[in-house]
């Protein structure tokens, strides 16, 4: 099992202990349309954080389902987007939200994976086409390393669910025609987390 990173760890630590400062300000509604909503400076924070969900699967960190919704938590400000659903025909149904709140943040975490998910293995799955869109945008854009998260709801081979992230990047390479080394671009963890108590475990390490 791979272990969080210090910063990751730190991520973790304001996610679920910190509470609501402000009340979340909707960006991009249900329908994928932006809202134009007013974001101040300071409601930016310390630094970005996007959280992407799984519409229909639980989830334990809070993560809207009905559009992109910016947060803040102890000076972190937290990107919260739906990912891919495989079906649907919305802008937020194909990712392009999670896409969009990954693009602005420094770190990412993906959850709403399930056992089946993990036995199957990501690449088919709606996270293979939400983080396709991201590892797209990404590649193109470039820049810094961020940091991605995947949260995992049992104790698995991390070493398999790591395998996967990057096969599905090398797969987005291809299609943008880029020679882009995941490494370069992604800091990646896999940890369970599943509720609060095992939040509190991993704070513990």
């Amino acid at each position: 099992m791979a272990r969080f990173t210090s910063a990751a760890l730190a991520l973790l630590l304001c996610l679920t202990q910190s509470p609501l400062t402000s009340a979340a300000t909707t960006l991009i509604d249900s329908t994928g349309a932006l809202t134009r909503a007013p974001i101040s400076e300071s409601s930016l924070g310390n630094g970005i954080v996007a959280v992407l969900s799984s519409p229909g699967t639980p989830s334990f960190f809070t993560a809207g389902e009905d559009g992109v919704t910016i947060d803040s938590y102890n000076g972190v400000s937290v990107l919260s987007s739906p990912g891919a659903t495989l079906s649907g025909t919305s802008p937020l149904s194909k990712g392009n939200g999670a896409s969009a709140a990954a693009a602005v943040s420094g770190s990412i975490i993906i959850s709403g994976i399930t056992e089946s998910d993990l036995e199957n293995g990501l690449d088919d799955t709606r996270h293979g086409q939400t983080l396709t869109g991201i590892f797209k945008q990404k590649i193109k854009a470039g820049g810094d390393q961020v940091t991605l998260i995947v949260a995992v709801p049992v104790d698995v081979d991390g070493k398999k669910v790591v395998s996967d992230v990057k096969h599905i990047f090398d797969a987005a390479n291809a299609e943008v025609g880029s020679d882009a080394q995941f490494d370069d671009l992604y800091a990646v963890s896999v940890e369970i987390v599943e509720n609060e108590a095992d939040a509190q475990r991993v704070s513990g390490q």
